[in-house]
């Protein structure tokens, strides 16, 4: 009977302690608000990572489609430095037995574009946690492992003389990210939050 005279007292607006009950009220009503993102309270991290994800979302691509002509010969020279007895012309890589395009869809901009969609969407279902220099360094180290793996793809390409895997980019893009987010705890949403008592 000790044991139920509280709740009681708690339960009844007409005994309880007001103090107690006021206290209690705005506890259960904060704990019950959804976390939308307080852009007042975000640490500058954050502002340097929604930049990043932004350039690569939307101007990047954009900007690498526009001047692909002039940033296409890039790409080839970086592709023919790795391959021994190729020689790099315009955006082209030439071999003895092939001459390899690289064309838009070569820059690996799509790829990236998609991995950072989804690194935003991360981003924004988990923005208290995430809200430190590790998630930058993180998705630049990303974005720096997806071009090298592009790299190694066109250089696979000029080897073999063909073409033999559409699509594997992007499916790499999304199994790194999947491996980031299984392995990395803190880009894991918190489950160690308390939760609401059930009522009687």
């Amino acid at each position: 009977m000790s044991g139920s005279a509280p709740a009681k007292a708690l339960s009844n607006p007409a005994v309880g302690n007001a103090s107690i009950g006021s206290a209690g009220i705005p506890a259960a009503t904060s704990a019950s608000k959804p976390a939308f993102i307080n852009f007042a309270a975000l640490h500058p991290s954050s502002y340097v990572l929604v930049a990043l994800l932004a350039t690569f979302v939307v101007l990047a691509p954009y900007f690498m489609h526009a001047n692909w002509q002039q940033l296409g010969p890039y790409w080839a020279r970086i592709a023919s430095a790795l391959v021994p007895g190729s020689t790099p012309v315009g955006d082209h890589v030439m071999t003895p037995a092939a001459d390899v395009i690289i064309t838009w869809q070569c820059s690996g901009a799509e790829n990236i574009q998609i991995f950072s969609m989804l690194f935003a969407t991360v981003f924004l279902m988990n923005w208290k946690r995430m809200q430190t220099w590790k998630s930058v360094a993180l998705y630049v180290a990303a974005l720096a492992a997806l071009f090298a793996v592009n790299i190694a793809r066109i250089v696979t390409i000029v080897v073999r003389a063909k073409e033999t895997h559409y699509g594997l980019a992007n499916v790499i893009a999304l199994a790194l990210l999947i491996t980031l987010v299984w392995k990395v705890k803190w880009l894991r949403p918190a489950t160690d939050a308390p939760s609401a008592p059930a009522a009687n």
